[in-house]
């Protein structure tokens, strides 16, 4: 019987699922200069600042008035520190601007836990949710914040659809599930949104044990082969299909693989520079 020894957080096996390739240059090169769109790095360091703030909200014990008012004050200093000018789109102060209007919006939510158990606690070394607690049923949850600077209605039910189907609400149902040795049937996602009308959504993502253990079938594979590709045992192949996407133009690595074919000997004389 096959050992699967090595379980991957959700964020590598979603790049691994998009292109191996991709996936195993992004553990040894940057991308190229410009690349990284400005506006995905800036929404990606806004989440991370309200993922901060709600953490303080959530575990203290303080009167809700001091928990919101700290809360604020932790994720606009976590913007300002983590700004860069690659960030173009927003300013250092707009975006301070901007994790504090998230963290405000996102404290007066009412979520849908009855108890909190765990916030930003890590789960067997490989994922740390947001919030693990039980929903007013009394069934283990997990509750875990998305920011969104602009969801429209044209986008919506698409954005939606994609939670439903994601490996990290999967895998964190699942490894919740094993380390407190009770089943985790719904993810619930608190969306933040700023514009263009500030709100909340709690959208659930159904988990049933059947469900996790189909996408257990895929995913055990795909960790198969990443470890085997880690340990040389293997080699990572391209997946020309996703060379280009509808909403984020051409891969990072287009150059590696459409320009220099794979040769890495010729990376850093193109302008990728090396990770560690």
């Amino acid at each position: 019987m096959t050992t699967y020894s090595k379980v991957y957080p959700p964020y590598q096996l979603n790049t691994f699922q998009e292109c191996p390739v991709k996936w195993d240059y992004g553990k040894r090169w940057k991308p190229q200069p410009g690349q990284n769109s400005a506006a995905m790095l800036l929404a990606g360091m806004l989440g991370n600042a309200l993922s901060v703030g709600l953490a303080e909200f959530l575990s203290s014990t303080e009167e809700e008035p001091v928990r919101r008012g700290r809360a604020c004050d932790l994720a606009v200093e976590y913007a300002l520190s983590h700004w860069t000018p690659e960030m173009t789109s927003k300013s250092k102060i707009q975006a301070g601007t901007m994790a504090v209007g998230a963290t405000n919006i996102g404290t007066k939510t009412l979520l849908p836990l009855k108890e909190i158990l765990a916030v930003e606690q890590f789960v067997g070394r490989v994922i740390r949710p947001d919030v693990v607690g039980r929903d007013f049923e009394g069934n283990l949850a997990v509750l875990d914040h998305k920011f969104k600077a602009n969801l429209d209605d044209r986008y919506f039910d698409k954005e939606l659809r994609r939670y439903n189907n994601s490996n990290q609400f999967l895998e964190y149902a699942w490894l919740v599930g094993q380390e407190y040795g009770e089943p985790v049937n719904v993810v619930y996602v608190h969306i933040v949104v700023l514009n263009p009308l500030p709100q909340t959504i709690i959208h659930r993502v159904l988990t049933p044990q059947a469900r996790i253990d189909h996408w257990l079938k895929g995913a055990r594979t795909d960790w198969f082969v990443m470890q085997a590709i880690e340990t040389g045992n293997t080699d990572a192949s391209p997946r020309y299909t996703s060379c280009e996407t509808p909403n984020f133009g051409p891969c990072h690595f287009n150059d590696a693989c459409h320009v220099l074919h794979g040769d890495e000997s010729t990376f850093a004389a193109a302008g990728y520079e090396v990770t560690r």
